[in-house]
């Protein structure tokens, strides 16, 4: 671009104009920042837990008992249960985790010339890369192998 004012008020507005260019890209890279470091700290809440308001009393009963994690509400809750699924054999948990472990262990061969098709040391479990660790853990602490799959979403068929 030619000036043809060479004026000290054309180069002064031309400064002013510049300027404000400059002021302006600041304040939105400013901005810019400021949404990239809002979203970088803000917090996602993964496992917010919900209970109904009618869980209150329930809870605080079982609290107070003394009994955290077996005890009598354990024992009823199995009653129930054994009643439901027409099976005296039955057992809770406190967690996925340690059923799956439970059952990788009630699945093991007994011994190597048993007739039981059980699991042995070495054998694969197909699993998700995409999972709590949690979910896959059990397996190797049975020392089981894992083999990482997916699916299509065409065919529902392995990858």
């Amino acid at each position: 671009m030619a000036i043809k004012d060479n004026s000290r008020s054309t180069w002064l507005g031309l400064a002013v104009f510049g300027a404000s260019i400059t002021v302006v890209a600041a304040i939105k890279e400013r901005r810019r920042r400021q949404r990239v470091t809002e979203a970088l700290t803000r917090t996602i809440p993964l496992f917010k837990v919900f209970m109904a308001p009618e869980a209150d009393a329930a809870a605080l009963a079982t609290l107070h008992s003394g009994y955290v994690t077996q005890g009598p509400q354990v024992e009823a809750f199995e009653a129930e249960l054994r009643g439901f699924f027409g099976n005296p054999h039955v057992l809770t948990t406190n967690s996925c985790t340690s059923a799956t472990h439970l059952a990788f262990r009630l699945l093991e061969r007994p011994d190597p010339g048993s007739a039981w098709p059980g699991l042995e040391s070495g054998d694969e479990v197909l699993t998700t890369p995409l999972t709590c660790t949690a979910t896959n853990w059990p397996a190797l602490a049975n020392g089981l192998g894992l083999r990482w799959v997916d699916v299509d979403p065409n065919t529902v068929s392995r990858l």
